[in-house]
């Protein structure tokens, strides 16, 4: 069973983490990606949410110094 079916879609996930953020007034800068050490320098360097498909992560995070 892919996790997918369990969690939903990325977007899905993002949405509902983002919303339950702003119910708890939480301000943080939100990435998801499929791996860690992208999601984590994501998060750092760009604000809001951002999610980042498998096979982007270079396009992504190519101007940010790691």
């Amino acid at each position: 069973m892919a996790l997918g079916s369990l969690f939903g879609t990325m977007h899905q996930i993002a949405s509902e983490i983002s919303r339950r953020g702003v119910e708890m007034h939480i301000d943080a800068s939100l990435a998801i990606a499929s791996n860690k050490s992208t999601a984590m320098i994501a998060a750092r360097n760009y604000r809001g949410v951002t999610i980042v498909e498998r096979g982007h992560e270079s396009r992504c995070l190519g101007a940010h110094p790691h």
